[in-house]
């Protein structure tokens, strides 16, 4: 066998493995309505109009009721990369803590955060139990017409 050839086969047998794309997590970005929401282990009853959730590419989320800003822009930040990923909520103005410290999931049209009250430890499951101080939201997505 030459020099070349062996040179050859050299470089291919030590030549990485093409890395396996890992799928990102898919984004919060978008307007979301509240579909089910369970605190302490208790499902939450649907009163009045509801809310939606808008979350801006730009970091900063709002609540809105029938289309309409009803609360002003706060911030959020999340870590899509942690396991599970994570979501802070901050509130109105230049606050540095979280108001809430969550996970989150998004599945296709369904985004699901748990997140716990203020001051109390990030959730690490999806569940809302009856001792826990973490609230369960499970959000539909709102179709742009």
């Amino acid at each position: 066998m030459t020099p070349i050839a062996v040179l050859g086969i050299s470089v291919a047998v030590a030549a990485p493995l093409p890395k396996e794309r890992v799928k990102p997590m898919p984004s919060v970005v978008g307007e979301w309505v509240v579909e089910t929401e369970t605190k302490g282990g208790e499902e939450q009853p649907k009163e009045g109009e509801p809310f939606s959730y808008l979350f801006r590419d730009d970091g900063s989320w709002a609540l809105l009721q029938r289309g309409r800003l009803f609360a002003d822009y706060r911030r959020y930040t999340t870590e899509p990369k942690a396991t599970p990923a994570t979501i802070d909520l901050f509130p109105p103005g230049t606050g540095t803590q979280p108001w809430y410290r969550g996970i989150y999931k998004v599945d296709g049209d369904t985004l699901t955060i748990c997140y716990s009250d203020r001051g109390e430890p990030r959730p690490t499951t999806f569940e809302s139990t009856a001792h826990s101080t973490s609230t369960l939201k499970v959000f539909k997505r709102v179709k742009q017409e």
